[in-house]
């Protein structure tokens, strides 16, 4: 693949759409990477929530 592309020269117009195709990647990509920090969170307090009813009970039993 890469020795196709060896004869060729990338004019200023190719760069230009690389670029904007790039930006575009970018921009989707941090979305993506958004709502994944959003419900990463949401796991984290279901988690906590999980735990601390799990945890009551026993401590409760060992202490009382």
């Amino acid at each position: 693949m890469a020795g196709a592309f060896e004869d060729t020269v990338a004019t200023k117009a190719d760069l230009i759409e690389v670029k904007a195709e790039l930006k575009q990647d970018i921009a989707s990509t941090r979305a993506e990477i958004a709502i994944v920090k959003g419900d990463i969170r949401l796991l984290k307090w279901m988690i906590g929530v999980v735990l601390a009813c799990v945890a009551f009970p026993i401590l409760k039993s060992f202490l009382l």
